[in-house]
Parts: C-alpha cells; structure tokens; sequence
C-alpha cells in the first residue's frame, strides 16, 4: 500500500503543475502599458534619464531645470504576438487569442491601456509629422520578468524618438530583427515552463507503468 502511495506521488505532482499554471493565466488578464512620450530634440535625447526598465519615473521629471514637455496625438499600435516558426523574431497571434489596438497620447502625453493577457505584445510607434525618428518596435513580455522582484504587471515606457523641425523627412520604424529591446522581458521563462512540465509528465507516466507492473507480477 506504502508502495502504491509513494508511486502516485507523481501523478499528484503533475496535476499540480499542469493546472495551476492554467488557473493563474486565465485570472491574469490586468496587465497595463503606460506610454509618455514627452518632447525631445536631438540635444536633450542625450541628457535624459527616463526609465528603460518598464518601472514609472518620478512624477516631476526636470532637465536642467525645466520641466519635459508632453506630446499629443502621437498613436502607437499594441499587437499581441508569438515567436516565429524559426525562433529568430516574432509574428502576429491568430485565432481567438489575437489582439490589436491603437492608443493615442493625450493632452498630458500619456496613452494607456489595460485588461492585457498574459503573453508577448509588440509595440509600434507611427509615423507622425511632430516627430523625424520614431522608435524602433517594442517586445514587451506582460507581465515584465525582473531580474530581482516580483513581476511588473504596470509597465511605463519612455519612447524617446526626437522631435521633428520642418526640413527633415520622418524615418520609418526598423524592421522587426527578433531581439528583445531592455523593456522586453525574458521569452525563456515560457521555455523553462514547458520543460518542466514535460519532466514531470514523463514521471507521472513512468510512476503508473510501474504501479500496473507490479500488479501483473502478484
């Protein structure tokens, strides 16, 4: 009986892993991004000292004494996404799990949105007359591993794209290359995950082959 007992250990175990990790993506849906995005010219993209991490800045944010000024109507699109087939960038979700949406700065600068699930998103910020350099696409990973900490569930981000003068073209955003900018997170703590389960699976399997072993030998 002790035998039996100690053999279905296992199989318990993997009920446990399999399904809380379940349990915890479907409640986790209160993922937010918060992006300020404040006037820069080419002098002051230097100087600033804006968060690059997903953490908010200090509420009052000065330079040299002044304060940042705040830009409206620059939009960003947010687009929920997966690795690529050949693992070196990302590609859009499909299906019923699939999002998309626009998000515009207002009078203060700011465009936010929130009730993100759990996963991978890219974010894109448009061409726009007000700006000659827009930034290069965002992966962001939500919530937002921390090397030391709890994960972020309310990420900032800072785009730092400077401000057009009334000779210069606006720049097109690079192409997607698959690497994670600093704010992106760390795609191999799903990888972890998987293999974990996978390892306990293949206990589970191997602890009720013996259980059925032994009761063919009595």
């Amino acid at each position: 009986m002790r035998k039996k007992l100690f053999l279905s250990i296992p199989f318990l175990f993997l009920l446990v892993t399999c399904f809380v990790p379940i349990a915890n993506a479907s409640n986790n849906d209160n993922n937010s991004v918060t992006i300020t995005k404040y006037k820069l010219t080419e002098s002051t993209l230097k100087e600033t000292n804006l968060p690059v991490d997903g953490t908010k800045a200090d509420d009052s944010i000065e330079l040299k004494g002044k304060s940042l000024e705040p830009m409206k109507g620059i939009s960003y699109l947010i687009e929920r996404v997966t690795l690529s087939d050949s693992g070196t960038g990302f590609k859009p979700v499909t299906g019923i799990n699939s999002f998309k949406a626009q998000i515009v700065t207002n009078e203060s600068g700011i465009a936010y949105i929130d009730q993100l699930n759990q996963g991978m998103y890219r974010i894109t910020e448009e061409e726009n007359s007000k700006i000659k350099g827009v930034m290069d696409p965002v992966i962001l990973e939500l919530p937002l591993p921390r090397p030391s900490g709890l994960s972020l569930t309310d990420v900032f981000l800072y785009p730092k794209s400077s401000v057009a003068d009334g000779n210069t073209q606006v720049v097109k955003p690079r192409e997607d290359t698959g690497k994670l900018p600093q704010t992106s997170g760390n795609v191999g703590s799903y990888e972890s995950i998987i293999w974990s389960i996978a390892f306990v699976f293949g206990m589970g399997v191997i602890g009720f082959y013996m259980i059925y072993r032994k009761k063919e030998i009595v």
